[in-house]
């Protein structure tokens, strides 16, 4: 449930007007949890070109140690 939670923080904010940015949040010590400010992808990168084709912007949930543009 905890997981489903943090997903849901990361995965639904407002989107920086025309780009395609990444979403998380870190684990605090007291088991809080603490979104991080949005990150700009690339725009050379595929996600963004598909993201923004589709979407115009876009956020995009991930953990700090994925690299959604490799």
């Amino acid at each position: 449930m905890y997981t489903m939670l943090m997903w849901l923080c990361s995965a639904f904010r407002a989107p920086i007007p025309e780009m395609v940015s990444r979403s998380y949040g870190t684990l605090e010590d007291t088991n809080g949890f603490e979104l991080q400010p949005l990150e700009l992808l690339p725009v050379s990168s595929s996600i963004h070109h598909c993201c923004s084709a589709l979407f115009g912007s876009a956020v995009i949930d991930a953990r700090p140690e994925t690299d959604p543009c490799p």
